[in-house]
């Protein structure tokens, strides 16, 4: 039988919940004033890093970039932002990369692709010509249903996905920022902030899916 996701072990889709929950933090980005609209792909497969825990490495260069958003030099005439964002592991066909969907304010998005570059060769041991992908995208929510492909195909139809499966991935597989969270949700709908979600989960559509069958 197939597995979902946890952070000590090999997964082959994206839970519903997993899923869900980065949906939802999609469009409560949306609400907050902090658009994901930069689509940023982390190619490891062109990368000199040989290890298989592309998770736990690209969580690592999450740092210097929350760093950098949170608390930008005074010189350099940037606002303090707090990161916001939603990322999934892929591994098809062998190439093993990192969906970024992130809010990056347009002045910035130039330094941020100048930076970028070493906190992934620090991390990786060093990139080659392609390992990062820079894409405007105007809908958001849309690019997350694109990065949520690898959902459990029981659950594709609820959320209009078209499931492709993205092979095997150690370690957590997806992820977002924990002010877009269920619990940064429920203070913004007590708050009046936001509408509360009429559904967030639903039943699976047929049986469990064996790992063969993927595909």
């Amino acid at each position: 039988m197939l597995t979902t996701q946890s952070a000590n072990r090999t997964s082959h889709v994206i839970g519903q919940r997993p899923a869900a929950n980065l949906l939802n933090a999609i469009n409560l980005a949306e609400r907050l004033g902090l658009p994901l609209t930069q689509f940023i792909t982390i190619n490891f497969s062109r990368t000199h890093y040989t290890a298989d825990t592309v998770s736990a490495a690209f969580r690592s260069i999450l740092k210097p970039f929350g760093r950098w958003m949170r608390t930008p030099k005074r010189r350099a005439g940037f606002s303090a932002v707090q990161p916001a964002y939603v990322w999934v592991v892929e591994n098809h066909g062998g190439c093993l990369h990192v969906h970024w969907l992130v809010h990056v304010p347009e002045k910035r998005l130039a330094v941020l692709a100048a930076k970028l570059p070493a906190w992934v060769s620090r991390e990786t041991g060093g990139l080659t010509s392609g390992a990062i992908h820079f894409e405007d995208v105007d809908r958001p929510h849309g690019a997350g249903k694109y990065i949520c492909k690898g959902i459990d195909p029981r659950f594709a139809p609820l959320y209009r996905i078209d499931f492709e499966y993205q092979g095997p991935v150690v370690g957590k597989r997806s992820g977002f920022t924990e002010n877009l969270g269920p619990t940064a949700r429920k203070r913004h709908v007590e708050a009046g902030v936001v509408a509360p979600l009429n559904r967030v989960y639903g039943r699976p559509a047929g049986r469990p899916f064996a790992l063969h069958e993927l595909h």
